[in-house]
C-alpha cells in the first residue's frame, strides 16, 4: 500500500482484501469437502468464490491506478503541476487586494 494514503483507507482496503481472500478460501474448501451433496457444494462454493473475486477486483483496480497515476509517478507530478498552474489559490469569493 502507498504510504501517502490515510491510515484508515489502508486499514479498510487490507480488511476487505482479507475478507475477499477468506471467501475464496471457503469456496475452495467447500469444493473439496464431502459434507454437502455435490450440487449444493458446488453452488455454495462458486457463490463464495464469485463474492471474493467481486470484492477483490475493485481493490486491485485501485492499487493499479494508484501505481499509474499516483502522486509519485510522472503522470501524477504533471497533474499536480498543471493544477498548481491553473489554480490561483484564491476562491472566487475572496477579494484580492
Amino acid at each position: 500500500m502507498p504510504s501517502n494514503l490515510p491510515k484508515a483507507c489502508c486499514t479498510a482496503s487490507s480488511s476487505l482484501f482479507a475478507i475477499a481472500n477468506a471467501a475464496i478460501g471457503c469456496g475452495l474448501g467447500l469444493i473439496v469437502s464431502d459434507k454437502l451433496n455435490k450440487n449444493a457444494r458446488q453452488t455454495v462454493a462458486l457463490s463464495a468464490i464469485a463474492a471474493g473475486l467481486a470484492a477483490t477486483v475493485p481493490l486491485l483496480i485501485d492499487l493499479v491506478s494508484e501505481q499509474v497515476t499516483g502522486p509519485n509517478t510522472d503522470r501524477g507530478l504533471r497533474n499536480r503541476l498543471r493544477s498548481i498552474r491553473e489554480d490561483s489559490g484564491f476562491s472566487d469569493e475572496v477579494e484580492v487586494a
